[in-house]
């Protein structure tokens, strides 16, 4: 995960791919990033236009709808209960999205109560990235 997150050219290890999964936020790759998969396994990680050299008549193509997407991760958990417990005060914050997520934000903060907090969450992100100031109840 590490070395193909520093690439900055696509990985490749075949000439052709059984699997193409694309349209997902792939994790700490650029926006346009597909997943090419061949006998169970990655065989190219690029940008989409890259792909298109391997595809053939028997590709299978599965659009990720915006899903992240983690390669290499095999079993990839959840904090179950960090999840439950701040399900109703969280906001998560995406940097594909940013105009989105601070709207998503607002919306939230203003179903607070007086003295609830709003926590926001991200993957390796500061609001500073986001171009998010601070969210406060008023």
């Amino acid at each position: 995960m590490l070395v193909a997150g520093l690439c900055v050219e696509p990985v490749f290890a075949r000439s052709s791919v059984d699997t193409l999964i694309s349209g997902g936020i792939v994790y700490n790759m650029p926006p346009d990033t597909v997943i090419g998969i061949s006998d169970g396994k990655i065989s190219y990680l690029g940008e989409g236009k890259g792909a298109k050299a391997l595809l053939t008549d028997t590709t299978t193509h599965i659009d990720a709808k915006g899903a992240s997407i983690y390669p290499g991760f095999i079993d990839l958990h959840t904090h179950l209960f960090d999840t439950i417990g701040f399900d109703n005060v969280s906001c998560e914050l995406n940097i594909q999205t940013s105009e989105r997520t601070e709207d998503a934000c607002q919306l939230r903060a203003e179903e607070l109560q007086p003295g609830e907090w709003l926590v926001g969450f991200a993957e390796g992100l500061l609001t500073a990235d986001l171009g998010i100031s601070h969210l406060a109840h008023g």
